[in-house]
């Protein structure tokens, strides 16, 4: 099943399809922050940021670093690990 979907799928939309359903993830994420920061919790919102910022930074950055995309591919290749 899984292969017929794959092969029915633009390689493109499979690609980006991983990464894009971080977005909703991260509205959710600002919302509740600034929910937060509206109901004075100080601590919620600054955990909720600190969490935000991680999940951009490594989270993001490391589906960009994976083989197969174009920074992981000029990466691992300079490093002659693929």
């Amino acid at each position: 099943m899984i292969d017929a979907i794959m092969e029915f799928l633009p390689a493109a939309l499979i690609t980006f399809g991983v990464m894009f359903l971080l977005v909703p993830v991260a509205l959710f994420g600002l919302f509740g922050a600034f929910w937060f920061l509206v109901k004075g919790n100080i601590n919620g919102h600054r955990k909720t940021m600190q969490s935000l910022y991680f999940g951009a930074c490594v989270v993001a950055g490391g589906f960009t670093l994976l083989p197969g995309r174009y920074l992981g591919d000029l990466l691992w290749g300079q490093l002659a690990l693929i």
